[in-house]
């Protein structure tokens, strides 16, 4: 079976600045950096893969995107400037549609697929999802599966009489919840053994396995422009930092032992044949 692995396209220091600020800055050269260090890292074991872009960093890296094409990979959205979704339904609207423009923009191709920043559309957020599908795309990746139970865990269609398809990322399931073993710090934490053997079990039971790793997990994650800032502001940026470098060194290994371990291809293509299998 054919699992998908997803990278979101961002910088860390410019979204955590803005949490503590609430003021904006460019992203900076480490996420282009971090990201050729994925592509090399593809195209050495010749797998291609899904990146959620984030449409301010398309706009400051355009080449970047590009480079990202051309190699055969998908681009996909991940809005434009990576704020939670909520009930503003027509901003949620522009934010997508500016990210969709800049990205085809860029490429040249259609976009098909979105992953929501901070994960957050939900299985009941109907609307939502009908602004996806209405802007032309063809799948979501942002809805984690909720409670103890196998609801949501492999692709469905959220929306009725539509082809539309919701790619949820692989988890692993407790009594009463799931723990998306392949995204973020759970990655980072879980042991690969345990990562394995769940997107191993979710495939014996035709569960395509979305795995989603952040650009800036790749990086080395030095902490910049902290002298702008008084005290408290760059102990909260800090200790923040911190925290998302907790065992951030075992990501390259965990991404290569997956490369090798499973068969992987972008989102797009898996979208047609997910929901037969």
């Amino acid at each position: 079976m054919k699992n998908a692995i997803t990278f979101d396209v961002e910088d860390w220091f410019q979204l955590a600045y803005r949490r503590v600020t609430g003021q904006f800055t460019l992203p900076s050269e480490e996420v282009a950096h971090s990201v050729e260090r994925i592509l090399k890292i593809l195209a050495q074991r010749r797998v291609k893969a899904t990146f959620f872009v984030l449409g301010l960093v398309a706009e400051a890296f355009p080449n970047l995107v590009n480079q990202i094409h051309e190699e055969g990979h998908e681009i996909a959205s991940h809005g434009y400037k990576h704020e939670h979704i909520n009930e503003q339904v027509e901003k949620f609207r522009a934010d997508l549609g500016k990210s969709i423009e800049i990205l085809e923009a860029i490429t040249g191709e259609r976009v098909q697929g979105y992953r929501a920043p901070f994960w957050s559309i939900k299985a009941h957020s109907i609307e939502t999802l009908r602004i996806l599908a209405q802007s032309g795309l063809r799948y979501d990746s942002s809805i984690l599966p909720r409670g103890g139970n196998r609801t949501g865990r492999r692709p469905f269609h959220p929306l009725p009489d539509s082809a539309f398809v919701e790619f949820p990322p692989a988890v692993l399931p407790f009594w009463i919840c799931n723990i998306s073993v392949a995204k973020g710090r759970y990655l980072r934490a879980l042991p690969y053994q345990i990562i394995k053997e769940m997107i191993r079990r979710g495939n014996e039971e035709g569960n395509v396995a979305v795995i989603d790793i952040h650009s800036y997990e790749l990086d080395e994650g030095q902490l910049r422009g902290l002298h702008t800032l008084g005290l408290k502001q760059r102990l909260k940026i800090s200790a923040l930092h911190f925290a998302y470098s907790l065992n951030r060194a075992s990501v390259e290994k965990k991404l290569l032992s997956l490369l090798n371990d499973f068969e992987f291809a972008p989102l797009k293509e898996i979208s047609t044949t997910a929901l037969r299998q």
